[in-house]
């Protein structure tokens, strides 16, 4: 806040803290992360292993916690971020952003309506 304003969140889709395990893959090489947080439109997750650049598409199995059910979607990655983390500041880890390409609506509502229940937490 600034000045006693709230500043109004810009995104067309609210995001929600999310914590689930996530597997992600290319049907050649398999990877694992920890989900961050979680949209409508996408998710993002930290790995320890650098895998493909933006603009690669791969296959996703998520494991969530409470919340959610589990899950599969085509994904696009849109970003990816070396970072330091809080815990250990020796160890490193990569924080990966996705578009969900495809994804069954039925898991899209259950997203939408986490989000919104969520909507007052704070996402990293």
């Amino acid at each position: 806040m600034t000045r006693g304003r709230s500043i109004k969140n810009r995104r067309r889709f609210l995001r929600a803290p999310f914590f689930g395990a996530l597997i992600a893959h290319d049907n050649h090489r398999v990877f694992q992360g920890s989900c961050v947080n979680i949209s409508v439109l996408g998710l993002s997750f930290f790995t320890p292993v650098e895998f493909h650049p933006v603009g690669s598409k791969i296959l996703v199995h998520v494991k969530p916690g409470s919340g959610l059910s589990p899950f599969n979607a085509i994904c696009e990655v849109v970003s990816a971020a070396k970072v330091v983390d809080a815990d250990n500041q020796n160890k490193k880890a990569i924080k990966y952003g996705l578009r969900f390409v495809k994804i069954a609506p039925k898991i899209q509502e259950e997203i939408h309506a986490f989000t919104q229940k969520n909507k007052g937490q704070v996402a990293a």
